[in-house]
Parts: C-alpha cells; sequence; structure tokens
C-alpha cells in the first residue's frame, strides 16, 4: 500500500491499522525525518518491520513522476534473497 499524509491524522492512522494487519506500506511523506519517527513509532506498536518512508512532494509534478518511477522500478523495497 502507498499511504500519502502518512505522518498524521488520518493517513496516520491507515497506515498503523495496515501495519497491525501485515501489510507492506510506503509512508510517501514530504518531511523525511517526521516520517522516520513515525515509522519507528509504528514499527514498535505493530511489530511489523514492513512499513517504508519515501519521501515525495504532492505539489511538485516532478516529485510525483520521480516517486513513480522509482515505485514501478522496484527501487523502493529492499531485495529478499532465498
Amino acid at each position: 500500500f502507498v499511504v500519502t499524509g502518512a505522518t498524521s491524522g488520518i493517513g496516520r492512522a491507515t497506515t498503523e491499522q495496515l501495519a497491525r494487519h501485515g501489510a507492506r506500506v510506503i509512508m510517501a511523506c514530504r518531511d523525511r525525518d517526521l516520517c522516520v519517527k513515525e515509522r519507528r513509532d509504528i514499527v514498535l506498536g505493530t511489530g511489523n518491520k514492513q512499513i517504508y518512508c519515501r519521501q515525495v512532494d504532492l505539489s511538485s509534478y516532478e516529485s510525483i513522476r520521480n516517486f513513480v518511477a522509482k515505485l514501478t522500478s522496484g527501487q523502493f523495497f529492499p531485495v529478499i534473497s532465498g
């Protein structure tokens, strides 16, 4: 799942609930430092380590294009072997 606004409000609550159900979630956020802090709290609270912070500024088409290019090329997730 990709959740925008994942550091507060409904986006934060959505991310946490998805994590509780074992989902792999990309927290798409403008403020990377805040995202890292919120991710840490979610991982500690849910035990789900498959939560990832990825930076995107939704007011910038270039930022959105870069985000989508990385997402569709598989660059956002660690390689899982064997």
